[in-house]
């Protein structure tokens, strides 16, 4: 238990550095008062510059890719390596949502989520990119094809990992990306709420 709970604040930490918010201090601007005010990468871009959000969008896809990988390499020798990865990657998602280096603010941890994926279930990740994309260029609205991706989300897992993975493996990524999903919806639900009565 105690490395789950370490395997979760180190990837909590890694994932809260607040890499948007650090790019608009080096521009003498807030984030948070910027543009939609989200402290990501598509937020960047439109505000303070393409280059920038290209490189927030990199750095927060590695926090989550580099939390789960941390875990993994760090307790290797450990019956519980699997799953510290996973709640690594959960932490990492959670830290960018709430970081405590900025108030506990954050940001939506779309792209932190994905890096978590490329490491601990690619196929899985990439079937949620293709599935939102689709949903986005159907409903034209950012948040609901984010929402609806996201219950899906440990769905597509499920269905991924179930094939030649022991159970105990399938439900340990089952019950993680639900996590992450959980925090991806709350994030969103200000967004959803906002373009409900209009299309984007």
């Amino acid at each position: 238990m105690a490395t789950l709970l370490l395997s979760l604040l180190l990837g909590y930490l890694l994932g809260a550095i607040p890499s948007a918010a650090i790019v608009a201090r080096w521009q003498g601007r807030q984030i948070f008062e910027v543009g939609s005010g989200n402290m990501g990468a598509i937020n960047t871009a439109r505000h303070l510059g393409v280059g920038w959000g290209l490189l927030v969008l990199a750095v927060d896809i590695g926090k989550g890719a580099l939390a789960t990988y941390l875990a993994a390499l760090l307790t290797a020798d450990s019956p519980w390596s699997l799953a510290a990865s996973y709640a690594a990657g959960v932490g990492a998602v959670a830290g960018h949502a709430w970081s405590v280096f900025v108030g506990f603010r954050g940001g939506k941890a779309l792209a932190t989520a994905f890096g978590v994926a490329l490491i601990l279930m690619p196929l899985g990740g990439l079937a949620a990119l293709v599935l939102g994309t689709a949903l986005l260029l159907l409903l034209r609205r950012s948040s609901l094809a984010t929402v609806i991706t996201a219950l899906l989300y440990p769905l597509l897992i499920w269905a991924v990992s179930s094939t030649g993975a022991t159970p105990e493996t399938t439900l340990t990524a089952v019950l993680s990306t639900s996590l992450i999903t959980a925090v991806v919806i709350i994030k969103q639900l200000p967004s959803l709420r906002r373009t409900a009565p209009h299309r984007l």
